[in-house]
């Protein structure tokens, strides 16, 4: 079955095909072997197109969600009209928010493109292969999440019995044109950006269905208020923002096709700089005294390594977007809190802030294994065992810093604007022990070197059940907070000396661990481990 496939796909009228939209067959489906190829080699799991066990995970997931909230709707009778548009809307907003990051990460790191821009291959066939991952996104997450809302649409009194051809059509139309809409968006970025920040334009592009969804949140009444006027202008008003719809697209996938190939080797060495991408080079007045403060000079090492990397790392920026939503509800916790004094009997918002700050450290320390750079992890090996337990703690300072110390010195002064100094101590002292907790047990996911690994999507389908349970025990903590502690400084001081000692003993237990276990993935990835052991299949 799959040959016939195989065999259909690249006929004669599949070619034939192709070259109508300019794309010339026999160097289109090279390249897709060779992408596939190097999918299968570990060497480019970072687009989820290209990693199928992580797609079916997902698509199980999705499946399994859809369908339960399908029979509910179904069962509660809705109008064959709201179900539908509730499906599609929930469809396109899964697609809009998986392949704008999908395409934004295949278009602004172009390494193979290095290599292949010198041979005779046009855009329109180069880009069509590079994105044809997004199909692969498409086929999984669009037909079989849909596939139970669909048939369980038939007990709606108001469906006739072609409902589910209709749901599912309407779906995978959904999902294809928000595709060439993400591509379009990109070639006409890539017509108007130079090729040297495309890589920072893509990145704000990334953030577009996270502002999509708060301007909808924020402006949902306005927005409905004028939908009855917009529906009375009928057929007139859907051609016409159709035919809008269609020329931007089409003029934006021809920018993208025509121009992409050409300002490959640009874009690659783009950044986010002025300097076209270039490390931060830092400052030498200080770093004595500092790396002193710090405890040494192989401290100071892991603690700059970290901080410059954090700057420079592709990957890790874009994880930083994706973290923008907890970084607005963090800042919309704080007005809301400093009307309610922390020490009421009364539960306050505040009571989430060191748990908030929690779960932004959480994610980040599982995604600092993983890095654009993971190739240049060799250098890591030439440096003796002994020096990576300072390096260790060196990251760990880097991180407590900047997701402990300053936003807890920022947050003082802004409580002490509105509640007395000993309360806004007391609570910022409480809420830094906690939050260096966390940080404590979330060091442990760091399995390597920071940026040493290349990124793999399937980290995403195991983060899941790590964050419900994250979820759940902030829930405890919060409930313990607000029924056991808050009532009185002396019990908050008190709670806070307990976790600040419980904290000093898993740090140090988890930087041993953290240390280990750098060293340990780098002997697995130079082949030392093998001289020692040796790995049984069962």
């Amino acid at each position: 079955m799959k040959q016939r496939l195989r065999a259909l796909l690249r006929g004669p009228s599949s070619s034939r095909l192709l070259q109508r939209f300019g794309i010339d067959p026999k160097p289109f489906w090279l390249l897709v072997d060779l992408f596939g190829t190097l999918s299968q080699r570990r060497e480019m799991l970072n687009q989820l197109g290209r990693d199928r066990s992580t797609l079916k995970v997902v698509s199980i997931l999705y499946t399994v969600i859809m369908g339960v909230m399908g029979l509910g709707m179904a069962i509660g009778g809705l109008p064959a009209a709201t179900y539908l548009s509730i499906f599609l809307g929930m469809t396109g907003l899964l697609m809009f928010s998986i392949l704008i990051p999908e395409t934004s990460n295949s278009l602004i790191n172009p390494v193979e493109g290095l290599i292949l821009a010198h041979q005779p291959i046009d855009g329109a066939t180069y880009t069509a292969a590079k994105l044809t991952h997004l199909l692969r996104i498409i086929l999984y997450l669009v037909p079989v999440p849909n596939l139970v809302p669909a048939f369980a649409g038939l007990a709606l009194s108001s469906a006739r019995w072609y409902y589910p051809l209709e749901h599912l059509a309407a779906a995978l139309a959904l999902g294809i044109l928000l595709a060439l809409f993400c591509c379009a968006l990109f070639g006409w970025l890539l017509r108007f950006v130079p090729a040297s920040r495309l890589k920072s334009a893509g990145q704000i592009a990334e953030m577009l269905p996270m502002l999509a969804f708060f301007s909808f949140r924020f402006g949902r009444a306005n927005v409905l208020r004028h939908v009855p006027a917009l529906l009375s202008l009928g057929w007139p008003l859907a051609a016409a923002a159709l035919a809008v719809s269609a020329i931007i697209v089409v003029l934006g996938l021809r920018a993208l096709s025509g121009d992409y190939l050409v300002r490959v080797a640009s874009i690659a060495s783009g950044g986010s700089h002025g300097s076209g991408g270039a490390a931060p080079t830092p400052r030498r007045a200080g770093n004595a005294s500092f790396s002193r403060l710090l405890g040494g000079q192989k401290v100071y090492a892991g603690f700059s390594y970290l901080r410059i990397m954090m700057l420079r790392d592709l990957q890790f920026r874009r994880m930083m977007l994706q973290m923008l939503p907890s970084l607005v509800m963090l800042a919309a916790v704080i007005p809301s809190g400093l009307k309610t004094p922390p020490f009421s009997d009364s539960f306050t918002p505040l009571h989430l802030l060191p748990h908030l700050f929690g779960f932004l450290l959480l994610t980040a320390c599982y995604s600092l294994p993983h890095g654009s750079f993971y190739k240049g992890a060799w250098i890591f090996l030439t440096v003796p065992g002994r020096v990576f337990p300072p390096f260790a703690r060196g990251i760990y300072s880097a991180l407590w810093l900047s997701g402990v110390g300053a936003p807890h010195l920022l947050s003082f002064f802004v409580l002490a604007w509105k509640w007395s100094l000993l309360d806004s101590a007391v609570f910022i002292a409480f809420s830094m022990a906690v939050v260096s907790f966390y940080l404590a047990l979330e060091l442990r996911l760091i399995e390597a070197v920071p940026f040493s690994t290349p990124p793999r999507t399937s980290r995403a389908a195991v983060a899941m059940p790590i964050m419900f349970f994250g979820f759940a025990l902030a829930g405890i903590a919060v409930g313990l907070q607000y029924f056991l502690i808050f009532h009185s400084p002396a019990t908050v001081i008190l709670a806070t000396l307990v976790i600040a000692l419980g904290t000093y003993w898993v740090t140090a237990g988890s930087l041993k661990a953290f240390a280990e276990a750098m060293q340990f993935h780098l002997a697995l990835d130079s082949g030392e481990a093998a001289a020692y052991y040796k790995e049984i299949e069962s």
